[in-house]
């Protein structure tokens, strides 16, 4: 009886020890569908930013063209994305962000240049801010600048779909960005 009872517990041990062969899914990989921006009540900030002055001087018998760009190294663009989802932030996403949200709450989007990302990124600007100047015989200008930024605020909903699996995953958050919106340049000149 005592036989019996070790063969089955030998036998209950050794069935209990088997593997089974399932398989071994790798972690899921997501593909955008889609990215929405929703405006907020506090969607829109304007700054300013002065520039150090530019002094030129004129010292030829005739006018001359003097042209310049008051905000060269000065205009970038940012993006930022805060989320609960820290996970999504994993993937390799490149997305459309706002470029302008207008006094009513309607959304402008730019192209599609961002990384998905919870780290600031910034970019040069394509902004053109170069101004030309006739500057006269012997004389000399300043010029004075102020770049107008727009800080946009929007809750956005980024829609991914499951590489393996198909199925759709939402992700909730707000998106920060800053932009350069115009130029106020004040010219003074001088003689010498």
């Amino acid at each position: 009886m005592r036989n019996i009872f070790a063969f089955l517990l030998v036998f209950l041990l050794l069935i209990s020890c088997e593997t089974k062969n399932e398989p071994i899914l790798e972690e899921e990989t997501f593909s955008l569908v889609g990215i929405e921006f929703f405006a907020r009540e506090d969607s829109r900030e304007v700054f300013t930013r002065d520039i150090p002055t530019i002094t030129f001087f004129n010292v030829n018998s005739t006018e001359i063209p003097y042209t310049f760009n008051p905000f060269a190294g000065f205009v970038e663009e940012s993006s930022f994305f805060q989320s609960d989802d820290i996970v999504s932030f994993h993937m390799d996403i490149e997305t459309f962000v706002p470029v302008y949200i207008d006094e009513s709450g309607t959304i402008f989007l730019g192209d599609r240049k961002w990384q998905y990302s919870r780290n600031r990124q910034r970019q040069t600007s394509a902004r053109n801010f170069y101004t030309t100047v006739i500057v006269p015989e012997n004389t000399g200008i300043v010029i004075g600048a102020t770049l107008f930024h727009n800080q946009y605020r929007a809750d956005y909903k980024l829609t991914l779909r499951g590489d393996q699996t198909g199925k759709e995953k939402i992700v909730e958050g707000v998106w920060t960005g800053e932009y350069a919106d115009y130029a106020q340049i004040n010219i003074t000149q001088f003689d010498w």
